[in-house]
């Protein structure tokens, strides 16, 4: 991420095993997707350390252009749609559904937004200290309304969640922006994403203890 190539490929490797920890505690299709959370953070961060290189040396020049668009279709598509989708395929109380429904329908509005602008404003990527930006070129009063907006449809489904422990997503997902906020505005693209990627353990968490509640009810029927 911002700080560094091996940063990013750390992560991207670490969160593989816990992706595939998180797919093991699957007992049901509808639950995939919110377990593979972790393995497509582990493809982003590995994208994003592709950026580095393209931006640092010379041998990856060749990826300056294509990587940063790579990252951002994971960090401003993927998610707007992909985290209300998961949390809705797991939820089953019907008022709950129609909430999350909204949020996909919001996400799916934002990615479009964004990626309206990531291929029309030629977005690219440099490096400002330490750290990764990443430029898509958008009017100011259209960015706070999309930044709004994408932060309604990534954080808010886990705190309409019925599952038990996603509020804990929720909150680690408020604490990270928050952080990414105060600490790393200019950059804050690639560090809530960096930030997000680690708190995905949080997945394997609730996943895992998904695991044990149906264990659970099966011992006792």
């Amino acid at each position: 991420m911002c700080f560094s190539a091996t940063a990013s490929f750390g992560v991207s490797i670490a969160l593989l095993g816990v992706g595939a920890a998180a797919l093991r505690e699957v007992k049901a299709p509808r639950q995939y997707l919110f377990a593979a959370i972790p393995l497509i953070f582990a493809v982003q961060q590995f994208i994003e350390g592709v950026v580095w290189l393209s931006l640092t040396d010379p041998s990856y020049e060749q990826f300056q252009r294509s990587s940063p668009y790579a990252y951002l279709i994971f960090a401003h598509a993927v998610w707007p749609i992909g985290v209300p989708l998961a949390i809705f395929l797991l939820e089953k109380d019907k008022m709950r559904k129609r909430m999350l429904a909204l949020l996909i329908g919001i996400g799916t509005v934002v990615a479009i937004i964004f990626m309206y602008y990531v291929f029309t404003k030629e977005a690219f990527a440099g490096i400002s200290g330490h750290h990764i930006y990443y430029d898509l070129r958008i009017p100011f009063q259209t960015s706070i309304f999309a930044s709004m907006a994408y932060c309604l449809a990534t954080v808010f489904p886990a705190f309409i969640s019925s599952v038990r422990k996603m509020k804990w997503l929720g909150w680690s997902s408020l604490a990270s922006l928050y952080v990414s906020i105060i600490y790393f505005e200019e950059n804050l693209i690639s560090v809530w994403c960096f930030f997000a990627a680690i708190i995905s353990v949080v997945v394997l968490a609730i996943m895992q203890r998904s695991s044990t509640v149906l264990k659970t009810k099966l011992v006792a029927q």
